[in-house]
């Protein structure tokens, strides 16, 4: 849009699991940065909104627990942070770095009919390679 501030879009992939528990999220996000131009290390920071497609697997337990299980998928809104380093290596082509917390709440049903949620929010670490037009 300018040289200080940016339109991104973007999906992803991340993944938690404990012992035989696993969750997984596929952040499809839209957002803006805030950027610092300069020549060479350009930092920046920025923000969206996204729908968050998660699935959850908890196996079923039997007595003295009698737990059911869980085996479902959601579609929740979220958002995220981001902070940012592009390191140009020419006028078009730039080396990246990010941190971005990623934010979702989404709601699970076990195999019994009980709903629950699952905070599937925390950090990620990205690595890049940004392209100029």
């Amino acid at each position: 849009m300018s040289p200080f501030a940016a339109i991104e879009g973007g999906v992803g992939y991340y993944q938690a699991s404990t012992g035989s528990n696993d969750v997984s999220v596929v952040p499809v996000t839209i957002g803006g940065r805030l950027i610092i131009p300069n020549p060479v290390f350009e930092p920046y920071m920025g923000g969206g909104i996204g729908v968050y497609f998660a699935s959850l697997k908890e196996p079923a337990f039997s007595p003295p627990f009698n737990y059911a299980g869980t085996d479902d998928s959601e579609a929740t809104i979220g958002g995220y942070i981001s902070f940012g380093l592009d390191m140009w290596l020419n006028p078009k082509v730039a080396l990246n770095v990010e941190g971005r917390y990623q934010m979702a709440d989404p709601s699970f049903t076990t195999n019994t009919g009980n709903s629950f949620d699952v905070d599937v929010s925390g950090w990620e670490l990205n690595f890049g390679i940004r392209i100029g037009f």
